[in-house]
């Protein structure tokens, strides 16, 4: 593409990703959290250090866990954007306890 600046380091990249204003997890093959945004870190209250130590499924309540995993690999088996929380309430379980992801609670820290 012409007219964008040359990005070797990917540090435009890193800036567009922290920025963003949902909170984005990035997970390998494995479901590790190898990414998230500062957004994300508020969301389910943890150092985005801290959540970099994690498995995706760490943060979902128990009882969907196995589902998610099934899901997660179907994904990677078959890639495509797909709406997520529209037939149901997405959950998380924040380090705190579970709540709605919709919206991080007002009492997360920095």
């Amino acid at each position: 593409m012409t007219g964008l600046p040359s990005d070797p380091s990917g540090a435009t990249w890193r800036q567009m990703f922290d920025a963003y204003p949902d909170g984005v997890v990035l997970v390998d093959d494995d479901g590790r959290i190898v990414r998230a945004n500062r957004t994300a870190a508020v969301l389910f209250g943890y150092a985005e250090a801290d959540l970099a130590r994690l498995k995706i499924e760490d943060l979902v309540p128990e009882s969907l866990r196995g589902r998610h995993v099934a899901n997660r690999s179907a994904f990677q088996r078959s890639p495509r954007a797909r709406p997520m929380g529209t037939a149901m309430e997405l959950s998380a379980r924040r380090r705190d306890g579970f709540s709605p992801i919709s919206a991080p609670p007002s009492s997360a820290s920095s």
